[in-house]
């Protein structure tokens, strides 16, 4: 497993062997074909580069107790989906109620019938296994919030059905053990006064006249000199920061500015990496009349929000524990935001 950090990997892939073992295969199958479905949907976005995609197949591969001898290296688009392809007839021909699992517009999806109904199972990760993630050095943390993110995205845009429910039980555990997670604050803090709004905002701009570089969707800016002196030295601002989120914060401050100004403009459902953005501050900008896109939650209750900001307004909220995305913009509508980020302290 060279593109993620082995020990995670083994960790992973030991418990979901384990899970099949007591008994747990049918409900796992189901998993497996719900994150199965999605990903071989959808092979570009955030996190979802082939190193990733590797990773995940070579996890599900595992976890399905599946034969990959005849299959080929992980090397291009199309080696991944022989592997998708593979994995799903081996998981249809254990069960019929994934027989349209994966077979394309008019494939059934779990749910569609009363056998796919199995009892609601509230399944969490193990306590051990989660301290042994919390305890992994940072570059191999990031790397497996990579991967969440990918498996996210492909599942969290489906229909409802057991195994969604069943998988996103499994991946709430996971988020639900990082600290802070039920942080979010939306409002006009006394801080961003409209002289500091008025700073970062004219920064903004200036700094996306002199250049910008688009990534898939969306565009960003470096911060002025001018702006990043603001915030290093906004007291006000860091002290709010430390009240509301009561954590222990690395003085590093990470600043950026993005926008989306074109039709379908876009992030997908991800969530941010914890050695550049743990805590997340959104300060919106700049916003359109014409208003089709909104900044999605997936919150720790279990339900999907909208957020669309007024100019002025702020959101906090733990970027590495709450997924989220932008939903596409129509012609016309345009977004610009600067996140300010900060990673927690100690962490190894």
């Amino acid at each position: 497993m060279p593109a993620m950090a082995a020990d995670i990997g083994t960790l992973l892939a030991d418990r979901l062997r384990r899970v099949r073992w007591e008994g747990g295969g049918e409900a796992l199958d189901r998993v497996l074909a719900v994150v199965l479905d999605g990903i071989e949907r959808d092979l570009v976005g955030v996190g979802l580069t082939p190193e990733r995609r590797a990773d995940v197949i070579r996890l599900i591969a595992a976890a399905a107790d599946a034969d990959t001898a005849t299959l080929p290296p992980l090397g291009s688009d199309a080696a991944f989906r022989d592997w998708v392809g593979a994995l799903q007839a081996q998981l249809r021909s254990r069960d019929r109620v994934l027989a349209g699992v994966g077979g394309g517009a008019g494939a059934a999806h779990l749910g569609d019938t009363a056998e796919a109904r199995p009892t609601e199972a509230r399944p969490t990760v193990p306590a051990e296994l989660l301290a042994a993630l919390r305890a992994r050095p940072m570059a191999e943390r990031v790397r497996f919030s990579e991967i969440v993110a990918q498996v996210l995205n492909s599942v969290l845009p489906q229909a409802d059905s057991p195994g969604r429910r069943l998988l996103m039980s499994v991946l709430d555990s996971y988020l639900a053990s990082i600290p802070g997670r039920p942080i979010l604050y939306r409002g006009r803090p006394e801080w961003l006064t409209l002289d500091a709004f008025d700073l970062l905002r004219a920064e903004a701009a200036d700094s996306f006249e002199r250049a910008l570089e688009r990534y898939s969707l969306v565009e960003y800016a470096e911060v002025s000199p001018v702006a990043d002196r603001h915030v290093e030295e906004w007291t006000e601002f860091r002290s709010w920061i430390d009240e509301q989120s009561g954590l222990a914060l690395a003085p590093q401050i990470r600043k950026v500015t993005f926008q989306y100004n074109r039709a379908t403009d876009h992030l997908p459902w991800h969530i941010d990496k914890p050695n550049k953005v743990a805590l997340n501050c959104l300060i919106m900008l700049e916003r359109s009349e014409l208003r089709q896109s909104a900044l999605q939650l997936y919150t720790h209750e279990g339900t999907i929000i909208e957020v669309d900001l007024e100019p002025g307004e702020v959101l906090l909220f733990k970027g590495d524990a709450t997924p989220h995305r932008r939903t596409p913009l129509a012609d016309g509508e345009f977004v610009r935001l600067m996140s300010i980020g900060f990673m927690l302290a100690g962490q190894p």
